[in-house]
């Protein structure tokens, strides 16, 4: 009996495996590291992607948290030509972080469902930032998915509407953040003529 009840316990958790390896799938991209200058404009995307079998993607509500010192909002994009039914998305600075909050895509409020071929992506949403001069690779997402952020009485939450699945949190389906992106390392002329200039500054003190 004890052996039955192993084989059908390990028979449901190899089957819930399977079913998660087969779902489909929330990432921001580009999701690996890259270089860029201070000045520069960068965007991010999000997607969906379907799983073996194709799904019918029919809305999204997302908010993203970002590291706002190495990165300055600039815009959003919405390639799927919806409407915002619950309003504009808005940049925010709260007491524990930056955010974009209420970025909306969703049927059947504003478009038509749209039906994503097996192992095939759609962009959700972009978003585009210009980097600072604190720039740092830290080894950490500067733009990330958030369950939830709330805005004054208002909270925003990440969720995935597929199928006859409407309101699943983005967090369950994320398989990739985005990139820590990295400075444009200077050329080596560039270090050798920044020491050449320290050494003789120190000279001069020295024979002042």
């Amino acid at each position: 009996m004890k052996i039955k009840h192993l084989l059908l316990a390990l028979t449901i958790i190899i089957s819930g495996m399977t079913s998660a390896a087969h779902a489909a799938t929330v990432s921001i991209s580009p999701a690996q590291s890259y270089t860029v200058s201070p000045g520069d404009t960068t965007t991010f995307e999000v997607r969906f992607t379907a799983d073996e079998d194709g799904d019918i993607f029919t809305g999204a509500t997302l908010s993203l948290g970002y590291d706002a010192a190495e990165l300055s909002f600039v815009s959003y994009g919405t390639p799927l030509g919806w409407e915002e039914f619950f309003g504009s998305a808005s940049d925010e600075t709260l007491s524990d972080g930056s955010y974009i909050a209420n970025f909306n895509q969703n049927y059947p409020w504003t478009g038509s469902p749209i039906t994503v071929e097996a192992g095939q992506s759609i962009i959700i949403g972009t978003f585009t930032f210009e980097v600072t001069s604190g720039l740092l690779a830290d080894g950490v997402s500067d733009l990330w998915l958030v369950d939830d952020v709330m805005v004054g009485e208002f909270t925003y939450s990440s969720i995935i509407s597929y199928n006859d699945i409407y309101g699943e949190y983005a967090s369950t389906m994320t398989t990739a953040q985005g990139a820590d992106l990295s400075a444009v390392p200077l050329p080596s002329a560039l270090w050798l003529t920044g020491a050449g200039l320290l050494a003789l500054s120190l000279i001069r003190r020295r024979t002042c």
